[in-house]
């Protein structure tokens, strides 16, 4: 599976779990930042929610924490 079939699978089975571990992941890496957001802007709160490059991190952590909910190939 991709990366994102995974993310996909685990929104469609696992949508509590998911939601959690993104919410906390998010805070984990937004708190980890410093002034600025791993893409090089000013890092806000409404910045953080729309980039792409910091939204990209936080999935593929949260896919990576969820990995033992995943089917086994």
């Amino acid at each position: 599976m991709t990366r994102n079939e995974k993310i996909e699978w685990l929104k469609t089975h696992h949508w509590p779990e998911w939601v959690s571990t993104r919410q906390k992941m998010a805070d984990k890496f937004s708190d980890a930042q410093t002034m600025f957001c791993c893409c090089g802007a000013l890092a806000t709160g409404l910045h953080e929610a729309r980039c792409g490059k910091f939204n990209k991190e936080v999935n593929s952590a949260t896919c990576k924490a969820l990995e033992y909910l995943l089917p086994k190939q």
